[in-house]
């Protein structure tokens, strides 16, 4: 009997931690959602150029082009990141400072 109700017990812990935790796909686009997917891209992209790089100094033939449009890519991405961040920065602190 006691094992019964442990199991439907773990059982309804499951349903409701699935029903709280929605997958990024389903949830509203918003944006710590964006910011979210935003930085996933920036650090695939970053990912990205490290595995080329290690190639090249493995000795196997990848175009220098690609090489170089990946690592511009990762670092306008990047620099874009941090300009967010600053910005988001800058806005938290203004708030901070107001008077209320």
């Amino acid at each position: 009997m006691e094992i019964t109700a442990i199991n439907s017990a773990s059982s309804s812990e499951a349903i409701l931690n699935d029903s709280i935790v929605m997958p990024l796909e389903k949830t509203p686009n918003t944006f710590s959602n964006m910011m979210i997917s935003s930085l996933e891209e920036t650090n695939t992209s970053l990912n990205l150029t490290e595995t080329l790089i290690q190639d090249v100094a493995l000795g196997k033939n990848i175009a220098t082009h690609e090489i170089m449009i990946a690592m511009e890519q990762a670092k306008l991405e990047l620099q874009m990141a941090i300009e967010v961040r600053n910005k988001l920065l800058d806005v938290y602190q203004e708030v901070m400072r107001m008077q209320i």
